[in-house]
């Protein structure tokens, strides 16, 4: 056996370890999913780190777990996410740790393929494609398409990607249990991009990371329009802490965002003293960046076979929800730039090795 899947009979090959909190709705099939998988159920064992749910959810878990009999539940009293994955990696007893999130299903062949990817690559760290689940409403399956098209998630290879590749991160990452001895464990500074992170410092430290479309996992995204915003101003923020312990992995389209918000913004304080000539350039500009932003949700939309309840509609939510999407994240940059330079909020960069 390889050394990817090497283990004894008194523990399992693999840790799934899954951080919550208030994830009632989805924690269940989340879990069942995992139970469904072509493993046997004393080849891995279930981490649910519970973040002081207050709907219920870690007594949903302990029943699923109890029912699979591989699982348990740990308390993280901090309540965020990095602590919670660091208990997890903490506590695992498998040679290989997966990264998963509440809010999410596997596919019935997600364990098997990761072992498969890890085996047949020497990789450190293997992960896959992200499905967005369909919703039930037309402006959740627009912010599905949004957020998984190359026009808005940029470089995320691993949105819509069916080439394999050795990447710089992957999303649920499976990691050999080595990984978090060589380099320690998650930066509970960031309460968003942790994983990232993470990942980049493993880069740094000349590991490999292999990203395979065959690893598959339905995720289920944020289905209000605040929300969306709220989690790509998250996301724009910790982008600037990550790049502050990680210059190196800084590539020239992360600045993009930061521009057009800057441009938005700029805009807005200019208009009122514009001649009518550069209102026009404005109108003008405006008008291309909607276009923009309908032509790519409905052409990956039509590649991806994904149907929409109303063309009409669907036309009239990408330019908002791509708008929101990139003002977002831009704002959030800005946020942690300001952070970084006038609050002094410095995470502690650590040696890669």
């Amino acid at each position: 056996m390889s050394k990817a899947v090497a283990n004894d009979a008194h523990r399992p090959i693999i840790s799934v370890v899954i951080p919550m909190r208030n994830e009632r709705e989805s924690i269940a099939a989340n879990l069942r999913a995992l139970a469904a998988n072509d493993l046997a159920k004393d080849e891995f064992e279930v981490i649910v780190v519970d973040g002081m749910s207050e709907d219920g959810s870690a007594d949903t878990a302990m029943k699923v777990l109890g029912e699979m009999g591989n699982g348990r539940v740990l308390q993280n009293p901090k309540g965020i996410t990095p602590v919670a994955l660091n208990i997890g990696v903490e506590n695992a007893w498998g040679d290989i740790i997966i990264i998963l999130g509440a809010h999410s299903e596997v596919f019935p062949d997600f364990l098997s393929k990761n072992l498969e990817a890890l085996e047949s690559t020497g990789a450190d760290c293997v992960g896959g494609t992200l499905i967005h689940a369909s919703s039930e409403n037309l402006l959740g399956n627009v912010i599905n398409i949004a957020q998984n098209s190359p026009f808005g998630s940029g470089g995320a290879g691993f949105r819509y990607s069916d080439r394999p590749a050795y990447v710089n991160t992957v999303p649920f990452g499976a990691y050999r249990k080595d990984v978090f001895e060589k380099i320690g464990g998650f930066d509970e500074v960031l309460y968003k991009g942790q994983d990232a992170e993470f990942n980049f410092r493993m880069i740094d430290s000349g590991m490999k990371i292999y990203y395979s479309p065959e690893i598959r996992t339905r995720y289920f995204s944020r289905s209000t329009l605040r929300r969306l915003f709220k989690q790509f101003l998250a996301m724009g923020w910790s982008k600037v802490f990550i790049f502050y312990l990680h210059p190196r992995l800084l590539k020239a389209y992360y600045y993009l965002p930061l521009l057009f918000t800057l441009g938005i913004l700029a805009v807005i304080g200019r208009a009122a003293f514009a001649s009518k000539l550069e209102l026009l350039a404005y109108l003008t500009a405006g008008l291309l960046y909607i276009g923009m932003c309908i032509g790519s949700g409905l052409f990956f939309a039509r590649k991806k076979g994904i149907e929409l309840q109303s063309g009409l509609k669907a036309a009239a939510l990408f330019p908002i929800c791509f708008f929101l999407m990139h003002f977002g994240y831009g704002l959030g940059i800005i946020k942690g730039l300001f952070e970084l330079v006038f609050c002094g909020r410095r995470p502690e960069r650590r040696p890669s090795e």
